[in-house]
């Protein structure tokens, strides 16, 4: 059987749980303690307290085991070092400790110092002159040149996610200046039925229409999508969706 006591030391900054067994023996207890806080065993006067601190008894007796001891969890067990000499205090703030301290026209004039080195050598420690950004490419704005009522297409989201259908507008509308290209989706994750603000573009079933500028929208030899087929709609790392949503993905912010 185990208990948890808390471990304090009467020099050391020392406040621990640890673990110990009742049937360790007091003279075993004091050899773990010097692996811990350097004192010595016969250094050692082990006093037992209750977990509101009274004292239950001191010193414990080297003879005895914990379990012979009215014991219960985080009853405390104080390490006080008897060795008078013991000055371990001394090195807990280092701020108390002296230190050299050279003035500043001392070391200047001292030989093999970095402050030395770094003057003959001063090519190692010039700062280069930052290499100017390489100006950026000018990327041609994508258009609808290529994108024709009744392709099939795809439209990939920003996280990879990707929804199939049929291209059914593209050219300008009222809503947003630009061009926009018209998408009746093979399952109900548009937007509409073809019709924004009162204007119908193109007609298909509820839901499943929405509108992408023509960077956002691939045509090719895109099969109909069956049943969230997750090869093809969703990346090797996502899920396949289980539900369909009334809403374009959060990753479509351009979708209309």
């Amino acid at each position: 059987m185990s208990c948890p006591f808390l471990i304090t030391h009467s020099v050391l900054p020392l406040s621990v749980e640890k673990r110990l067994s009742t049937t360790t023996t007091i003279s075993a207890l004091k050899t773990q303690f010097h692996h811990i806080t350097g004192t010595p065993p016969n250094k050692q006067r082990l006093i037992l307290k209750d977990p509101a601190g009274l004292v239950l008894a001191d010193p414990l007796d080297e003879d005895l085991t914990l379990g012979d001891y009215p014991i219960s969890d985080l009853c405390g067990i104080h390490i006080v070092d008897v060795d008078p000499s013991t000055q371990l205090r001394e090195f807990e703030d280092v701020s108390q400790v002296e230190k050299y301290q050279i003035s500043e026209e001392d070391y200047r004039r001292r030989d093999g110092t970095f402050l030395k080195f770094k003057q003959a050598h001063p090519e190692l420690f010039a700062k280069p002159d930052a290499p100017s950004p390489p100006a950026a490419a000018a990327q041609p704005e994508a258009t609808a040149a290529n994108i024709h009522v009744g392709d099939r297409c795809q439209v990939r989201g920003e996280s990879g996610f990707c929804r199939r259908g049929v291209v059914k507008f593209v050219g300008t509308t009222r809503f947003k200046p630009g061009e926009w290209v018209g998408v009746c989706f093979d399952e109900p994750v548009g937007k509409h039925d073809g019709s924004v603000k009162g204007v119908r573009y193109f007609s298909c079933p509820p839901n499943c229409g929405s509108f992408f500028p023509p960077a956002q929208v691939e045509v090719g030899d895109f099969p109909e999508v069956q049943d969230w087929d997750e090869d093809d709609v969703a990346p090797a790392s996502a899920p396949a969706p289980t539900s369909t949503s009334t809403n374009p993905p959060a990753n479509d912010p351009h979708a209309q």
